[in-house]
Parts: C-alpha cells; structure tokens; sequence
C-alpha cells in the first residue's frame, strides 16, 4: 500500500492479475500497437495486456476485441478508448502522475521499458498510475 496525500492506494485484484502477467509474459510484449493476433497467439503493449487481463477477468470472449486481427474496435479507435476510466487510468495512454521519466505507460512501453520494468514501476508507484483501485 502506497500513501498518497490522504488516501491510500492499495493494487486491485484485476491490476495484480495484470502485474503478474506482465512479469511473467515479457515475450508477448509489442510496441507501436495496443495488440495484434499472431501466428501463436497475440502480442500487445502493456495496455493492451492490461485491457486483455481485465476483460479476462469479466469472463468475455478476448478474441471479440480483435478486429481484422488487431486489438481494436470497429471504427479504428482503440478499445481502450472507452475502457480507461473502468481499468482505474486516467486516460488511454495511462498518462502518470509525478515526476517520471516518462509521461505515459504507453510511452515506457513504446520507448523499450520491459515489462517487468513496467509491472515494478507500477508497483512501487501505484498512485502515480492508477485512479482507483479495481
């Protein structure tokens, strides 16, 4: 649990589900794109694994978020669009509060942070990612 101002911010089951696949799954890391369907599977950015893993957690299909073979909606706009404030971010590049060296979780993964180094990241610093607990 982290202090931030007043209120503690504690990692939600669904985050620690997603912490624990980015640590455990840095293969299926991408860049450049929320996610795409591969010959053995998919890769996605950490949001995409984040979004993947919640929708996960909610029982739905994955493979309905793939459109043509990429993790998007129907209209070309990223799922995650409309998902950010249900995955507890405050905006769909997951933007971080503070002083980081980069400005987005979308910036760490795009710019060669591993997973891993992304899932410590957030662990040691919950309250400069996540809005809400989930």
């Amino acid at each position: 649990m982290k202090l931030k101002g007043d209120l503690y911010m504690k990692i939600g089951p669904i985050q620690e589900q997603w912490l624990q696949r980015l640590e455990q799954h840095p293969e299926l890391q991408t860049n450049a794109r929320l996610g795409e369907l591969t010959e053995d599977g998919y890769r996605a950015c950490c949001l995409g694994e984040y979004l993947l893993t919640y929708h996960r957690c909610l029982g739905t299909d994955i493979s309905r978020l793939f459109n043509n073979g990429v993790l998007q909606d129907g209209d070309d706009y990223y799922v995650l669009v409309e998902s950010f404030d249900d995955l507890g971010l405050q905006d769909d590049a997951a933007h971080i509060f503070g002083d980081c060296e980069y400005d987005s979780l979308a910036e760490m993964n795009d710019n060669g942070v591993s997973w891993p180094e992304i899932a410590a990241y957030i662990r040691k610093y919950p309250e400069m990612v996540f809005t809400k607990s989930i």
